[in-house]
Formats: structure tokens, C-alpha cells, sequence
């Protein structure tokens, strides 16, 4: 005969109240319930137990689908905008950078015993301690990489269940593995964006799913990461980028050499280059289209360049080449948008040791292939000492796309370049003419950057505090582009034009200070001032700095310097077609040697007062000293 249960009681509703703010809902429902099975059989408590456990699951399967439609500002992007986003974490936050926020290891020295007591109670405690492999961050498992005792870290074969995903906790172990090739023991690699991957399931599925997020290879880093990126990117274009430390060699040979075939672009920032070169005419790159080598001391062979393999490049930066590709020996690149060929600083620091100097056929030949070229840098690889009737019998090459120009060098291959390469109206010019001779300021064709598209602001800048440097600033659009900028005034830094202009080198200071005239001349005819808007003259101490007729010491030093003082009818004579100037800006910054006795702002502001047609524009005027105490104006 069954046991007889007993009479439910009933639950009166003042006694529970179903409200969102009673948070002791459940505890009340809970001995409400309890209560009325006080008296109930073994099977009476087995049946509530197993509806009990089937409420609770329906209720928390109900909680997470509302949860979820809640959260609709991140749960409802398409999970295309989601790896957008992670997308642009990557370049934002990239992984394998060195982690310098990381908490550094204790000395082995100093915790020997330490470690040695722990390993002896068996404890594994401490191994998760470095990486956060298990606890935090959406991680349960440490799965990917284990740390080895040679700290390069070893694949996992642990397994895992169903609902840990087998590469959620690589990552972790990843931070703590190092390269065995680093100097330092203790560096720890940056995850970075990579831990967006750890916030849910739905987030680590998008991430994997993505191979192109995996798909920039840092080859610096330990065998395990590179391994498991390359596993990670399956078939999806790879950037390799060789910098930091010294790469993994095994990935240098032709047998392990399989990720060639999907490269894209490769960023080869190292001293040697021979590895690379090397594996570069053993294995085909069928997908590359940019490759950047510079910091290297090893010359680049063109010969290289000049095979069918590089024919689909688009983008190309080297450092140092034995000569310019020839397009009669195969260079025929008909993607190239972009060519830089050497750097400003290894230019500049090696001087003329080891210039590539091509001719002017082998130079122009060249650029006529690049007819889709976008930008152009070349440092010091220009032709030099070309007669006027040779240069009169060369054609000149038209680039019709060419958005951004470049130069450093000599001032004739500068001026080469100038005279013989039709640019657009509306393209940019960053050159540094260097070894500028008195004689060649009016042969540096700076005729050839106005007349495109005449300048509306101008900025010239004279320095002779060490040595004298003219700096020239451009721009062809009307624009707020006075700013200040250390030691002056002048344009933003996105100006159209950048020129600077460097005198031989071993000429006496004197010397070189008698020429600021003379520039200041030639500059203002070749660029010409008839729409400039908005001129900046930071010029003032260039005159008084040396023997002008400014700020001579006596009347011998005046005679042993016959000049030309620079007086009002000079700033006539040299401002008398600025018809559109609006906004003047002088600025005075006096000589370092000795006190001043006179100062062009004064000649200036004379020939302001002889013509009323002298500027007839001009609405703003600045003067700018910029050491006020220093002396009297004069």
C-alpha cells in the first residue's frame, strides 16, 4: 500500500511578492517548498528533485535567450561588422610585440630554493601564475602552447572537451614562451588584439573563422606561434614581417619554406639580407605584391628585380641596390604604384661611399615603365653632371598618376629630375637639395613646382646659427597653415612643397652668409609671389648674421666685404608682384655672435611707407621677435 502524502499547503500571495526588487524571491520560494515536502516519501523527493533541476535549466536557458536579445548593440551586428572590428583591433593592437607592461619573472638565482620546494611537493600551482593561462579573461584550459624548461614552448597534446575550444587557452601560453634566440630570458610577448577572442564563445568563432586576422606572421616569434598562425590564416594572403629579433632560421630553409608561396608582403627590417635573397630565387612568389628591405648592409641585386617573379609587385622598398632594374633586361612592372629606393638617414650617414649614380637613359628608361607610379621616393640615386646639350636631347617622361615626390641628392640630379619628369598639377614635392652651389640657385628648377599649380602659401625659412639651411614650405590650397613649430613659425607639416636647400660643404661661414641675399632673390623669382596669399619670412637673422651692411663691426670689415645692403628698395623690388598678399608674417630672430644695429623688419616697414601701391593688398601683418630682450629693434 502506498504511503500517503500529505495535504499541499497553500502560499498565500502577500507572503511572496513577485517583483524584479525582491531579491529574496527564491530563498522564499525555496522554504515555502521545502516546507510542504517536509513529510513527503523517498520517490515524493526524487520527483521534485528531478523538476526542480528542470525548472532551473528552463529557467536559465529563458534568462540567456532574453539576455541576448538585450544586448543588441554588440549581438546584433552582422558577424561581418564584428570581424571589421576585430580587423581594425589588429592593426591597432597587433600581437607579438614585445610586452614591456608584463610583470617581470623573479631572479632564478634568488628563488632556487624556492623552486626547488616546489617541486618537490609536486605543486603545479605556480605554472599558471606567468600567463593567466588558467583563470580570467574567458579562459578554462590551457590547451595551445605549454612552456618548456628551454622557454621556447612546446605544442599540447592534452585533451579537452567539447565546450573548451582547443585554442582558447594557446594564446595565454603564448605570452609566456620565449624566442630562444632572445637576448633576454625573460621577454614576454603582447597578446594584443587577441584578447577580444577570449570575451564569449560567439566572439572566439568569428575570430577563427576569419583567417585573414591571423594572417600577419611575425617571424621573430617563438615556433609555436608562427606555427599556429600559419595553421590558423589556412589559405589567406600572409604579411611576413622579419623585425625585432633575430628570426627563426628553420624558416629559411627551402623545405620549410612553404609559406613563400602565400606571401603578400614581406617587411624585412634586418642587417643581412642574404637569407632572404637567398630563399627568394629558390622559391616562386606567385602572390607577392609588396616588399619592403630596408635597415639592411647588404646590397639588393637588380638581377633580382628583373625576373618575371616580381613583375606583380605593386609596392617596392629597398634600401641599397648594385643599380636601377633595366626594363631591356626584363623589369617590366606594370602594378607598381609606389617606389622608394634608399633612405634619408642611411644617405645622409654614408654620404657619397657607396652612391648609385645611374645615367640619365637608365634613369629615365626606368621611369618610363612606371606609368601607374603613385608615390616616388629616391635618396640619392639620381643622375648627376649632365651637360645642358645632353639634357636637351632627352625626352621627357610624363607620370600621369604620380601623387607624391620625394628627392634627396646632389642639386643637379634633383634638378634632373625636375626638368625632365611631368608631374600632375596637384602633386607634392619633399626634396633636400644638398651640395648647392652659388653659382646653381638659379639652376635648381624650382620654376617647374609652381607653374603646376601657383602657390597661395608660402613659408622661407634661413638658418646660419651652425650652418646655413634654407627651407622653402608650400601649399597650393588656401588653408590655416600657420602654426607654431619649434625655434619659429611656419606652415603644418602637411604641406604641398617641402624644399630645403644645403650649401657645399668646407665653405667658410662668411662665405656662405654673403649668399643669403642672393637666394632669398633667386627663390623669390623662381617660385614667384603673384597668388601667394599668406607669406612667412623667417629671414631676418640670416642678413644681420654676417657682413651685409646690417650689422658690420667697422668701416675696414665693410670695405674687405663689398655687399649690396639689403634696404626698402631691395623688399620693393622683390615683393613688387605679390598683387594678392593678404596676411604677412615677418619674424626676427637675432644673431647669436654679436648685437645687431639694424634689422629688415625696419627697411621693410620704410617700404610700406614709400608707395602706396607697394602691397596694396596686404590686410594682416605680424612681427614676430622672437628674443624681444635680447636687443633693440633698431
Amino acid at each position: 500500500m502506498p504511503a500517503r502524502e500529505p495535504p499541499s499547503r497553500t502560499i498565500m500571495p502577500n507572503q511572496l511578492r513577485f517583483s524584479p526588487d525582491n531579491d529574496r524571491f527564491w530563498s522564499q520560494v525555496t522554504e515555502a517548498r521545502l516546507q510542504a515536502l517536509s513529510d513527503s516519501s523517498t520517490q515524493g523527493i526524487l520527483r521534485e528533485l528531478e523538476r526542480s533541476q528542470k525548472a532551473h535549466e528552463e529557467m536559465l536557458a529563458n534568462l540567456r535567450h532574453r539576455f541576448k536579445l538585450r544586448n543588441g548593440r554588440i549581438g546584433k551586428l552582422p558577424l561581418e561588422i564584428i570581424a571589421l572590428i576585430f580587423w581594425w583591433l589588429s592593426e591597432m593592437d597587433p600581437m607579438g610585440e614585445v610586452d614591456v607592461d608584463a610583470p617581470c619573472e623573479p631572479d632564478l638565482d634568488e628563488d632556487e630554493d624556492s623552486q626547488g620546494s616546489a617541486d618537490s611537493d609536486g605543486s603545479d600551482e605556480g605554472d599558471t601564475g606567468g600567463g593567466g593561462s588558467d583563470s580570467g579573461e574567458g579562459n578554462d584550459d590551457d590547451d595551445g602552447v605549454e612552456n618548456s624548461g628551454d622557454g621556447s614552448g612546446e605544442i599540447s597534446d592534452s585533451n579537452h572537451d567539447e565546450d573548451d575550444s582547443e585554442d582558447d587557452g594557446s594564446e595565454c601560453a603564448w605570452s609566456r614562451a620565449s624566442s630562444e634566440l632572445s637576448a633576454d630570458i625573460r621577454v614576454t610577448y603582447a597578446i594584443g588584439w587577441v584578447r577580444v577572442s577570449w570575451v564569449c564563445h560567439l566572439w572566439r568563432e568569428i575570430a577563427l573563422a576569419h583567417p585573414a586576422l591571423w594572417a600577419t606572421v611575425p617571424m621573430h616569434l617563438p615556433l609555436p606561434w608562427i606555427s599556429a598562425l600559419l595553421e590558423r590564416s589556412k589559405h589567406a594572403p600572409l604579411t611576413v614581417v622579419f623585425t625585432g629579433e633575430e628570426v627563426e632560421e628553420v624558416y629559411f630553409l627551402p623545405e620549410h619554406a612553404s609559406w613563400l608561396k602565400r606571401a603578400r608582403t614581406i617587411i624585412y627590417h634586418h642587417l643581412p639580407t642574404g637569407r632572404l635573397t637567398q630563399l627568394l630565387e629558390s622559391c616562386a612568389t606567385p602572390l607577392l605584391k609588396h616588399l619592403d628591405i630596408v635597415d639592411s648592409c647588404d646590397v639588393f641585386p637588380a638581377s633580382m628585380l628583373e625576373s618575371e617573379r616580381f613583375n606583380a609587385l605593386e609596392s617596392l622598398s629597398i634600401q641599397a641596390l648594385d643599380r636601377l632594374p633595366r626594363p631591356d633586361h626584363g623589369f617590366t612592372p606594370i602594378f607598381l604604384t609606389s617606389l622608394r629606393l634608399g633612405t634619408v638617414s642611411t644617405f645622409l650617414l654614408n654620404g657619397a661611399s657607396t652612391p648609385l649614380i645611374p645615367s640619365a637613359e637608365d634613369f629615365l628608361a626606368l621611369l618610363r615603365t612606371l606609368s601607374r607610379l603613385e608615390l616616388l621616393e629616391m635618396h640619392g640615386c639620381l643622375p648627376l653632371h649632365t651637360t645642358a646639350a645632353h639634357s636637351a636631347r632627352l625626352t621627357p617622361v610624363a607620370l600621369p598618376r604620380l601623387q607624391h615626390v620625394a628627392l634627396t641628392g646632389h642639386y643637379s640630379g634633383c634638378a634632373f629630375f625636375l626638368r625632365h619628369v611631368d608631374c600632375p598639377s596637384k602633386t607634392t614635392f619633399r626634396i633636400d637639395y644638398l651640395d648647392v652651389a652659388d653659382e646653381a640657385v638659379d639652376g635648381l628648377t624650382l620654376g617647374h613646382i609652381a607653374p603646376r599649380q601657383a602657390l597661395e602659401a608660402l613659408s622661407i625659412t634661413c638658418v646660419t646659427r651652425y650652418m646655413f639651411t634654407c627651407v622653402i614650405q608650400g601649399s597650393f590650397a588656401p588653408k590655416d597653415v600657420l602654426v607654431e613649430q619649434p625655434g619659429g613659425i611656419g606652415l603644418s607639416s602637411d604641406a604641398d612643397v617641402h624644399l630645403s636647400l644645403t650649401p657645399q660643404l668646407g665653405l667658410p661661414s662668411p662665405e656662405v652668409k654673403l649668399k643669403v641675399p642672393g637666394v632669398f632673390r633667386a627663390l623669390c623669382t623662381q617660385l614667384g609671389v603673384d597668388r601667394v596669399r599668406t607669406l612667412v619670412l623667417d629671414i631676418d637673422s640670416s642678413f644681420n648674421a654676417g657682413p651685409l651692411g646690417l650689422d658690420t663691426v667697422d668701416d675696414q670689415e665693410d670695405a674687405a666685404n663689398p655687399v649690396h645692403p639689403w634696404n626698402a628698395l631691395e623688399w620693393i623690388k622683390m615683393l613688387d608682384g605679390a598683387h594678392n598678399l593678404c596676411h604677412l608674417q615677418l619674424v626676427s630672430r637675432p644673431p647669436v655672435e654679436r648685437a645687431r644695429k639694424s634689422t629688415t623688419i625696419v627697411d621693410f616697414l620704410l617700404a610700406l611707407n614709400t608707395s602706396s601701391e607697394f602691397l596694396p593688398t596686404l590686410r594682416i601683418l605680424d612681427l614676430v621677435d622672437l628674443r624681444p630682450n635680447y636687443a633693440p629693434l633698431g
